[in-house]
């Protein structure tokens, strides 16, 4: 397996990342979503995080090329904001 970092350049492989994306989150427990509006969904939101600043995406390949996971995310830019939490985190977080 070989981990790559890729900035914007990984929208050259946006239709493998969406077809994996597409064939875990419409497995058990997400059996329930619609397949085709899954991945387009999670293709327009990676074409439009390509384009925040600090986008990353890490991707693990297998010995054959393929993309056998991959996370993707951002920098914050400063002044990080506040009042943003997981409402159950609860008070204080």
């Amino acid at each position: 397996m070989t981990i790559r970092p890729y900035g914007r350049d990984v929208l050259s492989l946006a239709g493998e990342l969406t077809g994996a994306y597409g064939e875990v989150f419409t497995a058990p427990p997400w059996e329930d979503r619609d397949a085709a509006e899954t991945r387009t969904a999670f293709r327009e939101r990676l074409e439009s995080d390509a384009r925040r600043p600090g986008f990353r995406a890490v991707l693990a390949l297998s010995e054959d090329g393929e993309v056998d996971g991959f996370a993707t995310g951002w920098t914050t830019l400063a002044p990080f904001r506040t009042g943003r939490r997981c409402p159950a985190a609860g008070p204080g977080c």
